[in-house]
Parts: C-alpha cells; sequence; structure tokens
C-alpha cells in the first residue's frame, strides 16, 4: 500500500481581494474534493482576517479549499494560525466556526468557556480575560502600562476583615457613581498635605463631631440654611455683606468695648420701654432736633442749662 502523503497547510492571503480565493492543498495527490453542504468537521486555522479577528481561514484534511468561516462561538476572535477548530458548513454556503478543539498558547480557556487570550493590533498587544459570554473581565495594556477591571454585571467587593486596605496612586484617584457612600465605626478624615507632608486643609468626621481646618473656606449655595441648638462664633475680624438682613429673636445681648453704627436712615419702634444707661450721653444734631411726648419729665440734680437764641415757652 502506497503511503498517502501530505502537503503541510500554507498561511491564507487574507487581503479583501484575495479572502475567498485562498486554497490550501491537503489530501491525497491530485485531491480536489469541495466541502459538502451540512458537513461538520475538525480543520486547521492558517490564517486571520486583519479586518475582523471573528473570521478565520481554515484547511481541512481530505478536501481541496481553505475555507472562510466566521466565529460562532465566543472567544473564536482570538485564534491564531494552528488553532484547531470544529467547524460546520451551511446547506446554502457558509462555514461556521462551531467549536474550538484548542488554541495556540496565547489563549488559555476554562472548562466553563472563560477564557484569557492575547490580543494584537495597531497599537500594540493587550491581555483580555473575557466570561463564558465573551464579556470583557480584565484587560492589560503592557505598552501604556493600563490595567482595566470591567464587569457588565453583577458587582465587586474588596474586603480586609482583619487588615488595612491602601489605594495609592502618583495620580488622581477618582470615584464615579449613582451614590458614594463612606461609613466607619471611629473617625473619616479628609486631609491635603504639601510634598514635606504638612497638612493644609483637612475636614475630620468624629462621632459626635465635625473640624474643618484651612486657611480659605466658601460656600456658594442659591439656599442655605443652619440648625444649630447651641453655637459659638469666634474670630479676629469679621465683615457681613447682604442686600437684606432680618433678624429675629427672643432676646438679644451684645457686649462691646466699641460699637460704632453708621446709618443712611434708623428707624426704631419699640412696643415697650427704651431705656439707657450711660456714664454720660452726647447728641448732635446738624439740623432739627423734634421730640414729642404725651408727659415729659427732665430731672437734673445739680446745673440745669438752656441755652438759644430764642427760647418759646408755652
Amino acid at each position: 500500500m502506497t503511503p498517502r502523503t501530505v502537503d503541510p497547510p500554507r498561511t491564507a492571503d487574507l487581503s479583501n481581494d484575495r479572502l475567498a480565493d485562498s486554497r490550501v492543498r491537503s489530501g491525497a495527490p491530485g485531491s480536489c474534493q469541495p466541502i459538502p453542504a451540512g458537513w461538520t468537521g475538525p480543520g486547521v486555522v492558517v490564517g486571520v482576517d486583519p479586518d475582523d479577528p471573528g473570521v478565520v481561514q481554515v484547511a481541512v484534511p481530505d478536501f481541496a479549499e481553505a475555507v472562510r468561516a466566521e466565529a460562532a462561538v465566543p472567544g473564536a476572535d482570538g485564534l491564531r494560525p494552528g488553532s484547531r477548530v470544529l467547524i460546520t458548513t451551511g446547506t446554502r454556503g457558509g462555514a461556521w466556526i462551531t467549536g474550538i478543539l484548542d488554541a495556540s498558547a496565547r489563549r488559555v480557556a476554562a472548562r466553563e468557556g472563560s477564557f484569557a487570550r492575547v490580543v494584537e493590533s495597531d497599537e500594540g498587544e493587550r491581555i483580555q480575560v473575557r466570561s463564558a459570554s465573551d464579556e470583557l473581565l480584565f484587560e492589560y495594556d503592557p505598552d501604556r502600562g493600563m490595567a482595566r477591571l470591567n464587569l457588565p454585571e453583577g458587582g465587586l467587593e474588596v474586603a480586609a476583615p482583619r487588615g488595612d486596605l491602601t489605594f495609592a496612586a502618583g495620580g488622581a484617584v477618582r470615584l464615579r457613581g449613582d451614590t458614594i457612600d463612606l461609613a466607619a465605626t471611629s473617625g473619616v478624615r479628609l486631609l491635603v498635605h504639601d510634598a514635606a507632608s504638612r497638612i493644609l486643609s483637612a475636614l475630620r468626621l468624629g462621632r459626635s463631631s465635625t473640624r474643618l481646618s484651612t486657611k480659605r473656606a466658601r460656600i456658594d449655595a442659591e439656599q442655605g440654611e443652619l440648625r444649630v441648638d447651641r453655637g459659638r462664633l469666634r474670630g479676629d475680624r469679621m465683615e457681613t455683606r447682604v442686600d437684606h438682613l432680618s433678624t429675629r429673636a427672643r432676646r438679644i445681648d451684645v457686649s462691646a468695648e466699641t460699637v460704632v453704627e453708621r446709618f443712611g436712615s434708623l428707624c426704631r419702634r419699640i412696643t415697650g420701654l427704651l431705656q439707657t444707661r450711660a456714664g454720660r450721653v452726647r447728641t448732635r444734631v446738624e439740623g432739627a432736633w423734634h421730640a414729642r411726648a404725651k408727659r415729659a419729665d427732665l430731672r437734673t440734680k445739680e446745673t440745669f442749662k438752656v441755652d438759644g437764641e430764642r427760647i418759646h415757652l408755652g
């Protein structure tokens, strides 16, 4: 019996003009059998479409043509020349990859279907980990030094029940989400420091107190409200500028060494008693001075002086 010789498959030309015309010789000399419709069997990948990694050229033993096959299973876009696949031809033409028998060393798959692979592109190589449904879970770009963790569904939990957890970055740390919650049993601290680790600004939230330390603070809001049972405001100098100020209180106590008031006009309405106690009282009026009362009582223990060009009584 004459042994059959098989020519090794050559890499197919997968340019757009010649992708469909690539052929690989295999089988016995002179064998030119086309792959029948509805056929399922193994094949070897001999080329990958550079524009679509999910389209490959597959050489099938005992048949003449290298078949152009499209991926019908997840992970097929990670195939490389030399990977063994299972293909199925359609009754109306076309072929599909319906299984992956093995892959090159650049792809590793788990039994449940998830896999890791190396993806090549014009930008370089990337390492990807994908789920059984071909969803991207993790990606690492060695050229950029960038890693990405992606969870299309479900959540991610990082726990250290008996230790500390540290996130460190030389650049910015960003948190994005519909809601961000920070919960602590002892306290929360937000610190801003310089290169020498000197604290410039700090916000400390304790169990029963909150403290903000900074050189300058500013709050901008359309509306604001502050409610405290007891409050105290301290400072070396305070300045208030408002268009309209309204104060309502049951009692107001003011204690100061000197009070200076400047008004364009000052109107006071007192329904009860207005009482002033002073060591001395001096009133200077540039224009007219009017005083009206139902009764008037002016008393002095010593001299009472009235001086004017004209004095009218009665």
